[in-house]
């Protein structure tokens, strides 16, 4: 309350109770467009339900990143779709020259080349396959057409 009465804005409190989380999961999964790991869900859905009670918009930042390709994997995926409009000896030939350049080289450099590397390896696979690729831990192996 003190933080609302020095800068006087308007302050509303409210409790969550473990017998909505269930609701909530519910209504996450719903509205989900796509698998979603990550707990900070589940909070923020709590605050969005409870405003609705108080505003009609709240501003937050969510969803900036991947609207904007903030995240790497996002940003692999748009550039794998560019690279599949190039003549298909070009997308044969870089992931080999990038393979071999990177070799000599360490550091950060080297991680650069080999991620890189894996977009044009993976930019010719079906959408599914390569996000797939792009969000697993362990390397899935590159089936060449």
């Amino acid at each position: 309350m003190e933080v609302a009465e020095r800068f006087k804005t308007n302050h509303h409190e409210g409790t969550v109770y473990p017998s909505t989380l269930g609701d909530a999961l519910k209504r996450l999964a719903f509205h989900f467009d796509e698998p979603f790991g990550d707990s900070s869900g589940i909070p923020t859905w709590q605050v969005s339900n409870f405003a609705t009670k108080h505003v009609k918009m709240v501003l937050t930042g969510d969803g900036g990143d991947e609207v904007l390709s903030g995240y790497n994997s996002y940003t692999g995926i748009k550039i794998s779709s560019m690279i599949s409009t190039l003549p298909m000896f070009l997308q044969k030939m870089i992931p080999s020259m990038l393979k071999l350049v990177a070799q000599p080289i360490g550091g950060n450099m080297r991680y650069r080349l080999n991620k890189a590397q894996n977009i044009f390896e993976t930019a010719g696979l079906p959408f599914g396959e390569r996000f797939l690729t792009k969000r697993c831990y362990t390397p899935l192996p590159v089936i060449k057409n």
